[in-house]
């Protein structure tokens, strides 16, 4: 289950409807949410590999410190002190960048989600008006169409908001 073909079935999908809904500019718009949460969600993977990285060469520098300590050498604790600092000093600003594209990435996902669920709302007005519309004219052969789209556009929204909580699950598991 990919979140992008989802998105980009319901682009081509909206686009290829008689009449227009709103949220066909929306979807496209969406392609660009994503893109934008896939390239944050990369930056934050990266980062907190990063800071493994860091914390790593700092759990080895207080090791070294330490070995000092038992051993009662000065010289291998002031340098693996000196080792140290420098190191946390990176461990702290690469948390605090991991902890802005962790905000940056949820914030995206979310926006997304809302968007979307926004959309939903929007096309069961449509299927209600159009349902309605075959009512009236039972033979209408576009408001068929109309009825069968609209069906197929609302398990693809279901599915995005799937996919979505998905990614939101993937993150929050990523950062923990």
């Amino acid at each position: 289950n990919d979140l992008e073909l989802s998105l980009r079935g319901l682009v081509d999908l909206v686009a290829s409807l008689e009449e227009p809904l709103a949220m066909a500019g929306e979807s496209h718009a969406w392609l660009k949410s994503h893109r934008s949460f896939r390239q944050d969600t990369e930056a934050l993977t990266q980062q907190l590999n990063l800071v493994h990285v860091y914390k790593h060469g700092f759990d080895e520098d207080l090791k070294l410190w330490g070995e000092g300590a038992e051993a009662g050498d000065a010289t291998l604790q002031i340098m693996g002190l000196g080792r140290s600092l420098p190191k946390l000093e990176k461990l702290r600003k690469g948390v605090e960048k991991l902890v802005q594209l962790e905000g940056q990435c949820v914030s995206d996902a979310c926006g997304l989600d809302i968007s979307v669920k926004r959309a939903a709302v929007e096309l069961e007005a449509f299927r209600s008006k159009v349902q309605s519309e075959i009512r009236e004219e039972t033979e209408a052969e576009s408001q068929r169409q109309g009825t069968l789209a609209s069906e197929q556009i609302a398990q693809i929204l279901t599915l995005i908001q799937k996919q979505l909580q998905v990614k939101l699950e993937e993150l929050h598991k990523l950062t923990t």
